[in-house]
């Protein structure tokens, strides 16, 4: 039975259903591989809403038929536990997890509420828990997972899935000996292909061809090309392909970034980018990121100097390396148009430090402190300069200069540090723009990690 929640005014309830950032699981997945932590197992919760508790009252009309009620007499029940179909119900469940994964220990991340930890007297990790709403990822040592299993196993109706095999449909695959941990979404990739009928396509070597225009000019500009274009499911395959960029795919993530643009209004030339994009996952589907045990944390940073042709504002790309892969990674679109390829390589700076910043301390979190400065490696000898040198002054509105002045900070304070990387060996080109093939392979092996 589920409730039509649908029906009930929304305004003043907690509808959020919070899960673990990407970033977040694959950081916990790459220090496990650095640790070689002997857990990296799953856990999952039968009917998970129906074990946790109503904070409100709610009072439901069951089918007829119900309790002796009739279709004009029903029954009217209130309702003791959270059914599946209340907006409120996901939230009602993240309390009553919150509580339980505290009272044995763990504390909540202030970095990402759905990661819990647990540390040993010296501060060193013993037992991390990602969150997917009744989903656990459990990485850590032996005797806390079973000090953990034997807790929920005597508050709620829980599966033990052991080693993890999948993860939010992503194939995670252990190589003890070599200390490797491998995660893939090839099975996701050959549904997307079968779904799509393009299982039999003839593979292209890149997702997008550089020099190729897409633009607003070629969405359709009459009702009857709207409407024809109304049929293809665009927005369905763009939305998968966002997907599997986030998680395990960034050499995709710029091309599928410039291909969201056009949602509202796709046309034939933004379809046929897209379907170009299937045939290369269909070469490229065995392609997975590689964990492994070098713990050194490091930054990539670049810009596409006014790529859009549209607004002429230029595209960010950012990437953080840990265990040998990386991480997280950003293809973004800037919110304002630069006037040089110094401006536009300086607010991609600005988002890289950002994002090594969350990583350093989500790293802190989870017991491994960064000691040094991390790294972070640009192409622009201009913006190493300005960043470093207090002194160098640098016109610009104050939209650059606050960016300017928050990168000085934290290279002052040695929390990062900029050096010098020639574009063909910068990571982050790859989330830029389309790249040939070769330059695809090299910068695609140091973004997936093999």
């Amino acid at each position: 039975m589920i409730a039509r929640g649908f029906q009930e005014d929304t305004t003043n309830l907690e509808v959020y259903s919070p899960v673990a950032n990407a970033e977040t699981v694959k950081t916990v997945i790459g220090l496990a591989a650095v640790h070689d932590y002997p857990v990296v197992d799953q856990i999952d919760f039968s009917t998970a809403f129906l074990q946790a508790q109503m904070k409100r009252e709610v009072l439901v009309r069951l089918p007829p038929g119900t309790m002796g009620g009739t279709k004009k007499e029903p029954t009217i029940a209130r309702l003791r536990r959270p059914l599946y179909g209340l907006a409120d119900s996901p939230a009602r469940w993240n309390d009553k997890l919150h509580d339980a994964l505290t009272r044995v220990g763990m504390t909540r991340s202030l970095f990402d509420s759905c990661l819990y930890t647990l540390k040993g007297e010296e501060g060193q990790l013993v037992l991390a828990v990602c969150v997917w709403i009744d989903d656990l990822l459990v990485v850590g040592q032996q005797a806390p997972y079973k000090m953990l299993k034997k807790f929920l196993e005597s508050s709620f109706k829980v599966k033990f899935l052991g080693p993890a095999s999948v993860f939010l449909g992503i194939e995670i695959r252990r190589d003890q000996p070599k200390g490797l941990i491998v995660l893939t979404q090839k099975k996701f990739v050959t549904d997307i292909l079968e779904e799509f009928g393009m299982s039999d396509c003839n593979p292209k070597d890149v997702p997008l061809s550089p020099g190729t225009i897409l633009s607003k000019n070629q969405s359709p500009k009459t009702d009857e090309e709207k409407n024809e274009m109304k049929q293809v499911p665009y927005q369905t395959l763009v939305g998968k392909l966002l997907y599997l960029a986030r998680w395990t795919r960034g050499d995709i993530a710029a091309v599928v970034s410039k291909l969201a643009r056009y949602n509202s209004n796709p046309g034939p030339a933004h379809w046929k980018a897209a379907k170009g994009v299937l045939r290369y996952l269909a070469g490229t589907r065995d392609m997975s990121l590689i964990y492994g045990t070098d713990k050194q944390l490091e930054g990539y940073s670049d810009a596409d100097m006014g790529g859009d042709l549209d607004t002429r504002k230029s595209t960010s790309g950012s990437a953080v390396i840990y265990a040998g892969a990386a991480v997280a990674w950003k293809s973004r679109l800037q919110t304002l148009t630069s006037l040089s390829t110094q401006q536009a390589e300086f607010v991609g700076l600005c988002n890289t430090v950002k994002l090594v910043l969350s990583l350093r301390a989500l790293l802190m979190d989870l017991g491994e402190v960064q000691l040094g400065p991390t790294p972070i490696h640009v192409d622009n000898q201009g913006v190493i300069k300005v960043g470093c040198n207090p002194t160098e002054n640098h016109g610009g509105s104050k939209y650059y200069l606050t960016k300017k002045y928050f990168v000085r900070d934290h290279v002052q304070t040695r929390a990062v540090e900029l050096l010098y990387v020639p574009t063909k060996d910068n990571t982050a080109d790859i989330l830029t723009k389309p790249l040939p093939k070769a330059a695809l392979m090299k910068l695609r092996s140091q973004l997936l990690g093999h």
